[in-house]
């Protein structure tokens, strides 16, 4: 059998499939780059949205909720905040079952509107504070030196007024609001916010 030799072919030959080669791997390269240029990101470019319009969890704001929706679960939030923290002081500091036995309610039932406010913030991707507000928080600190008696009275005069404030604005948010959930929301904790407050000023009166 004879062996296939190149020595003999044209040079032109060869010139031609050097030229297809380099031609195809040029091809190649620029597809790749195009590929890395559609699918990687620039670095320091934010993600935007997920698939599908869905914004990122984790912001402080959403589109979907006018500024009068965002203020009211600020201050909603807050509002449990301060009941639960000033509630676990009372039952610390306390002295009287009673207002112990309120702490506990407190605690309860301000858990339980606070996980259901938290479950509507998390579908508009906002992220609800944790503290109690600057106007609560000078009366947190106040309860926090008190003990005994002392703290008995200033705890449930406090209660008095937190609820009171806090029933005016869910009050206000079901008159002048426009969300259905958060409109929902305020509707079923209201009656609460009020059993509540009437609770502490019938103790508050009875202590006095």
């Amino acid at each position: 059998m004879n062996t296939l030799k190149f020595n003999h072919l044209p040079r032109a030959v060869f010139a031609l499939v050097g030229a297809t080669c380099l031609s195809l791997g040029g091809t190649v390269l620029l597809s790749l780059s195009s590929l890395a240029q559609t699918t990687v990101p620039a670095p320091g470019s934010s993600p935007g949205n997920l698939p599908g319009g869905v914004p990122l969890p984790g912001g402080v704001t959403n589109p979907a909720l006018s500024p009068a929706d965002q203020q009211f679960m600020i201050q909603a939030a807050q509002s449990d905040q301060f009941e639960i923290q000033s509630s676990q002081l009372a039952l610390k500091r306390g002295s009287s079952p009673a207002v112990k036995d309120y702490a506990q309610r407190m605690i309860k039932e301000h858990t339980n509107s606070s996980q259901q406010l938290q479950q509507i913030a998390k579908q508009y991707g906002v992220t609800l504070p944790k503290d109690v507000g600057a106007e609560n928080q000078p009366v947190l600190e106040k309860l926090s030196q008190l003990s005994g008696a002392e703290f008995d009275r200033s705890y449930m005069q406090a209660q008095v007024q937190a609820h009171a404030k806090t029933e005016s604005r869910f009050k206000q948010y079901l008159q002048q609001g426009q969300n259905p959930q958060l409109k929902n929301f305020a509707n079923q904790v209201l009656p609460v916010i009020t059993a509540h407050l009437n609770t502490a000023q019938s103790m508050v009166a009875t202590r006095q």
